[in-house]
């Protein structure tokens, strides 16, 4: 497997473009649970994604990001396969 740095940006897109919704949901969640038009348990599942979210945001910004840049000159047509990515722990 290759890791193509243009494959990261969109996926760091995705968890930003989900984290945005998770926390539009959240009120509007709320609100419903309120008025009992859901049940019991989507208010609190709602809030974990968002955890979960936020985790992902900070694994990926904190790790992969810093991990690739401080290893590799990064090029917009760079790869990097998953041994040289291993290898630079």
């Amino acid at each position: 497997m290759t890791i193509h740095r243009g494959d990261y940006r969109r996926m760091r897109q995705h968890i930003t473009i989900a984290l945005l919704e998770a926390e539009a949901m959240e009120p509007r969640t709320q609100i419903a649970y309120a008025q009992g038009l859901v049940p019991d348990c989507l208010p609190a599942n709602m809030g974990l994604v968002r955890l979960l979210l936020l985790r992902a945001d900070k694994v990926t910004r904190l790790t992969l990001d810093r991990l690739i840049v401080t290893h590799y000159d990064i090029y917009a047509d760079a790869t990097y396969t998953d041994r040289d990515l291993a290898q630079s722990a």
